[in-house]
């Protein structure tokens, strides 16, 4: 019908079927639709989901079983199986000669399968700025091409007659957009990696023409491109990162196209060594720039910063170009031949070298900064700020160091939540007096609960934070203070009657009794079902309230009762802003009631 969805997404604990890809299959899960954001702002996934034509996620409960195909296999749908199996081909060669941990870090690297990486080297990758190179985007696929390009140029320029006839620099591009596809079927196709490799052909293309290959018009031109393609990817972090990054190194490339005279007053020749020199200073260069370009983005998605993230680039950037990428190209080429147990075992060493590099950097003393999260007109204002200094020449073009400034300060005074709902009543978490936020009802393994840690740049585990400090709790339920109102968190209807008179702010994952009209605000299952996972801000004499329906919008993705919430003209008022809070007792209770 036309409300089944095209494709859901499944995951198993169960042992492995063995079916190959393309197998047309029986499944017995549990569905649910995508989930929601955990907190208003927060990252979307029903909306990647829907633009992915992802219509629901869930478990198997049992081992599929292999049936025959009643339809006819799509055009489309064909070609992702072809791929899928070859990926899986690979993958297979990659694990038999590389089996355990340094197996699956070659199988990240080439065919971008990161799922068998243990958690603690991701962590390590992440922290030390490493991350990237496993992301198989722009600087893998333009080593990939590029290494190609020179190696076919290089070969045709052997002979002259060759040479001197016909356009082998053409030839040496067509190489290298042919080695750029494989990289791009081999590692899935991901959205990064197409991304990347529209910007490398165009590159490429550019570069067969005679035309420059490196220029702002370039990059304009890629970008309208994939916005063409996906225009959703627009709001895509990685679009975001990878633009941002090459419109700063553009920038400075065609800004200071005379740094080799610059290198040379500093006595850096052309010699052997001072090639080396000149190399690792591009590479702290650009990485600086990068780095410098790609903050803003990372700590209003991640919330957190890699302090040593230059460092670690430094150190690994070289060994990555010179001996990864290359022995990923041998390794491939050698697969045909079924020659690929050297390569692959040449390049597990300077995996593990990398892994080294990466594991000593993070655990430096500060590696990595916690930032809270912060709303999106300072990130707004930052990245204008940015482009202004990138898109302009001359002196004035300083003028967006003010929007940066002006983003950064208003980053620092975003307020932040002083109690989280989640979307199903539980958890709830309020901030204590001194900053710091503690929950009621949470499991340590909670989605929520990690959600709202990461976006509070809260340094305790998750165990830690659902200790409930500060709520006094019983069978009956919780109840707690927060700038001076108390909330209440009643686990029966029995207890709710109580919670009605003594508490200003009542959250129940039932639906409360209409009666309860003492509080200032009463939330419960029909509010969070209408309006999903909630945050208030108390302060100035007033409740201000913001859900992920409000801050979502009514969108495809944003489910039925979102979607209708948000439509309706007669919204209550009371949900999206509180009366004031003057006239409270001394324990934060208005004596006479208050709208709800």
């Amino acid at each position: 019908t036309a409300q089944t969805p095209a494709r859901v997404r499944l995951r198993s604990q169960l042992e492995p079927a063995g079916l190959p890809i393309g197998t047309a299959v029986r499944l017995k899960g549990i569905l649910s639709a995508p989930p929601q954001p955990e907190l208003p702002g927060g990252h979307d996934f029903a909306r990647a989901a829907w633009f992915d034509a992802i219509g629901a996620s869930g478990v198997l409960i049992e081992r599929p079983q292999p049936i025959a195909a009643k339809l006819a296999v799509p055009l489309e749908l064909q070609v992702h199986i072809a791929i899928g199996q070859l990926r899986a081909v690979v993958g297979e060669r990659i694990r038999a000669a590389l089996p355990g941990p340094r197996g699956s870090l070659a199988e990240a690297m080439i065919t971008g399968e990161r799922g068998a990486i243990a958690e603690e080297r991701i962590d390590a990758l992440r922290d030390s700025g490493l991350s990237h190179i496993l992301a198989i985007s722009g600087f893998n696929m333009a080593i990939m091409a590029g290494a190609l390009f020179g190696l076919v140029r290089a070969a045709l320029a052997a002979f002259p007659r060759l040479a001197l006839s016909y356009p082998i620099k053409t030839w040496a591009a067509i190489a290298g957009f042919a080695g750029a596809g494989f990289c791009l079927v081999v590692s899935g196709a991901a959205s990064a990696t197409t991304r990347a490799f529209v910007m490398i052909a165009l590159m490429l293309a550019a570069t067969a023409l005679d035309r420059p290959a490196i220029s702002m018009r370039n990059l304009a031109l890629a970008a309208l491109v994939l916005l063409l393609l996906a225009p959703e990817s627009l709001l895509d972090v990685g679009f975001q990162m990878s633009f941002a990054a090459v419109v700063a190194l553009m920038a400075v490339y065609e800004d200071h196209a005379g740094e080799r005279d610059l290198l040379s007053r500093l006595g850096i020749g052309h010699g052997t060594a001072s090639r080396v020199v000149r190399f690792l200073a591009g590479t702290l260069a650009s990485t600086a720039i990068a780095s410098i370009a790609v903050a803003p983005l990372g700590t209003f998605h991640f919330h957190r910063l890699a302090q040593y993230g230059l460092l670690g680039n430094v150190a690994a950037v070289p060994l990555f170009t010179f001996a990864i990428m290359p022995l990923v190209v041998v390794s491939l080429a050698a697969m045909p031949l079924g020659a690929e147990a050297v390569p692959l075992w040449l390049m597990s060493q300077s995996l593990e070298l990398m892994m080294w590099i990466a594991e000593w950097v993070a655990a430096l003393d500060g590696a990595v900064s916690l930032v809270p999260a912060f709303a999106m007109p300072a990130l707004v204002a930052m990245m204008l700020g940015g482009l202004w200094i990138c898109l302009w020449r001359g002196t004035w073009r300083m003028l967006g160091l003010t929007g940066i400034a002006a983003g950064i300060a208003m980053a620092a005074l975003s307020p932040r939540p002083d109690v989280l709902i989640a979307g199903d009543g539980s958890p709830v978490a309020i901030r204590l007096d001194d900053g710091r936020l503690s929950a009621s009802g949470a499991r340590s393994d909670s989605f929520a609960l990690a959600g709202w840690i990461e976006a509070d740049a809260e340094p305790r585990s998750a165990k830690e934070v659902a200790k409930a400090e500060g709520f006094a709790c019983d069978d009956d339920g919780c109840t707690g203070l927060v700038e001076g109102l108390r909330i209440a968190i009643p686990r029966t209807p029995a207890a709710l009657a109580d919670d009605c008179t003594l508490a200003a702010i009542v959250v129940a994952a039932f639906a409360a009794d209409p009666a309860c009209s003492g509080p200032l605000l009463v939330i419960d299952q029909r509010a969070l079902a209408a309006h999903g996972a909630h945050a208030l801000f108390i302060g100035g004499g007033r409740i201000r309230i913001r859900t992920v329906a409000a801050a979502s919008g009514a969108r495809p993705w944003s489910g039925k009762a979102a979607t209708a919430r948000a439509l309706e003209a007669d919204d209550p008022p009371a949900l999206v802003l509180a009366g004031p809070t003057e006239g409270l007792g001394a324990d934060g209770i208005r004596r006479h009631g208050g709208p709800r």
